[in-house]
């Protein structure tokens, strides 16, 4: 049937609901994906999808993933949506005719050489026997276009994916990928098309493809085009690349992730370009349109990073309002230049002004610590390494013993500061009967444990060579704490896991001494009564 006069073929009640779902903006998202076909999302009572294809007008496939048997509403809609957009193409070109009719010959000259710059398939159409370069070009896109293209709509057209069903469709991208690889000193321009193709087609699967597959394809996808970079030499060739990146960049202003690579790849070629002021215009540009002085401000750290003067390093220091893991990227390019001065100082800053963040406090104690062990200041290592442990950076008790060897009273004085900093603090961290663990203290654990006996599950086999008694008693007071209010499965297993327990310990008479007492005073929980005798107690 013909896409204009569809109507002639449709039930009533088909077109007038397809009509309606059309006029009712149902139509979530629609797409043209190749010269001669569509691709659309309708919103019904679920939201399905449905792939038109044409030919010379004419709809020679039809398919939506909706259970209707026949043309479906669904469909209809799309078709209504076709039409719409053929009709609005033939509006556009009336228009272009009038724009056309009021240039001069000169003025029409500019016109045509920008456009078929801009459009390799119109070169290809009208001189392609005077620019075989071009022609082998257009032709090496369309049909990267068409690769690709073709097995993403076979996915579409089945209406269901599974993670298999993408082996195809991403085969066909990395052999784009790779040629376009194999280009890049070649013909920079059309490996750049190239990579343009494999990246926007990419997103027409991102909806189906499992996430986890999704961004394995596109590091690859990045790991290739990083790799193209490498091979770039000619100042000529870095600065094509880098203009064309900058383009790109622009245009998709928003800069979701997959595009962040862009600015990126542009920042690694600009030791070779030249091309740093450029960089930093299109930047500023960015941060016009956007507002993220955030993105804006990492990528320029990049960029000087990369190609900077000391002076312009120094001049960002001081312009830009450091976010906390812009000051990490900072510090550690200080360390990198053994400007250790800077860098303690940007890490103070950041202790101070991050002050509620756990994360960014150790790891700006963690890098002071490592300039201050560059530096041989030992006195400031030991201040940074008690920090850190006060904050719960137990690997820093084996370092600050380490850092008083052979000074034991004095250590033993600086571990008990530490534990007296903590127990002021309600309720206690985490960290605190850890730290009495790691250190020996043995009767500040038992005492934890005393206050909740449940902790002494946790702690039990610490403390069993040194308070043998008191770990049986806390183990029994638990054991029948918990029998008085257990009621199901559950409840009973975990009593038994305790008893168990009891028994590594070294407990096995008081072990069977407590199985025998449950039996007894629980008569009727024969649930209880199964678990206990299932129990390898001898």
């Amino acid at each position: 049937m013909h896409i204009h006069q569809f109507e002639k073929n449709v039930s009533k009640v088909i077109l007038s609901r397809g009509k309606d779902y059309y006029n009712k903006n149902l139509i979530r998202e629609f797409k043209q994906i190749a010269h001669n076909a569509w691709r659309a999302k309708i919103l019904g009572t679920d939201e399905y999808l449905v792939y038109i294809e044409l030919k010379n007008d004419k709809i020679v496939e039809s398919y939506c993933t909706c259970p209707f048997d026949g043309t479906c509403k669904h469909e209809v809609a799309a078709y209504y949506a076709i039409r719409e957009s053929l009709i609005q193409s033939n509006v556009e070109a009336v228009d272009f005719m009038a724009f056309f009719n009021e240039k001069t010959k000169a003025e029409l000259v500019d016109v045509l050489v920008e456009i078929m710059e801009q459009y390799p398939s119109i070169q290809e159409r009208w001189i392609p026997k005077k620019v075989n370069g071009i022609k082998n070009a257009t032709h090496l896109i369309l049909q990267a276009e068409e690769k690709i293209l073709k097995s993403v709509n076979q996915l579409f057209k089945r209406g269901f994916w599974q993670a298999d069903d993408f082996e195809e469709p991403i085969e066909s991208i990395f052999e784009v990928m790779e040629q376009a690889q194999q280009l890049t000193n070649e013909d920079p321009l059309t490996a750049f098309a190239l990579f343009e193709v494999c990246f926007e087609r990419i997103s027409d699967i991102v909806d189906n493809c499992p996430s986890w597959l999704y961004e394995q394809t596109l590091e690859e996808m990045y790991r290739i085009f990083y790799d193209s970079l490498q091979t770039v030499q000619s100042n000529e060739q870095a600065i094509e690349w880098t203009k064309w990146l900058l383009v790109k960049f622009d245009q998709n202003v928003k800069v979701k992730k997959e595009y962040l690579f862009l600015m990126e790849a542009a920042i690694t070629l600009s030791p070779v370009s030249n091309m740093k002021y450029h960089i930093l215009e299109a930047l500023q540009h960015h941060t016009k349109k956007t507002g993220d002085k955030k993105l804006a401000y990492d990528l320029e750290f990049q960029l000087l990073k990369t190609v900077g003067a000391e002076s312009e390093i120094e001049s960002f220091y001081k312009k830009v309002d450091i976010h906390s893991t812009l000051r990490v990227q900072m510090i550690h390019f200080a360390i990198d230049r053994k400007q250790y001065a800077n860098a303690l100082t940007l890490c103070a800053e950041g202790i101070e002004q991050d002050a509620s963040s756990l994360h960014y406090r150790n790891q700006y104690l963690i890098s002071a610590f490592s300039i201050h062990q560059m530096m041989g200041n030992l006195p400031a290592q030991r201040t940074v390494a008690f920090e850190l442990a006060l904050g719960g950076q137990l690997d820093d008790i084996d370092r600050l013993k380490n850092l008083y060897d052979g000074e034991e009273e004095l250590l033993h004085d600086i571990l008990n500061d530490l534990i007296e900093i903590l127990e002021q603090q309600q309720p206690l961290p985490n960290h605190y009967p850890i730290l009495l663990e790691k250190t020996y203290q043995w009767d500040r654990l038992l005492k934890y444990c005393q206050q909740d006996i449940e902790r002494i599950l946790r702690f039990g086999h610490s403390l069993q060579p040194h308070y043998p008694q008191e770990v049986e008693i806390l183990h029994v007071q638990h054991i029948l704490a918990l029998a008085n209010v257990a009621s199901n499965r559950e409840h009973y297993s975990h009593l038994a896991s305790i008893i168990t327990c009891l028994q590594q310990l070294g407990y096995q008479d008081r072990a069977i001494e407590l199985k025998a007492y449950l039996i007894e005073t629980y008569p009727r929980k024969k649930a209880l009564h199964d678990i206990l005798n299932a129990m390898s107690i001898l």
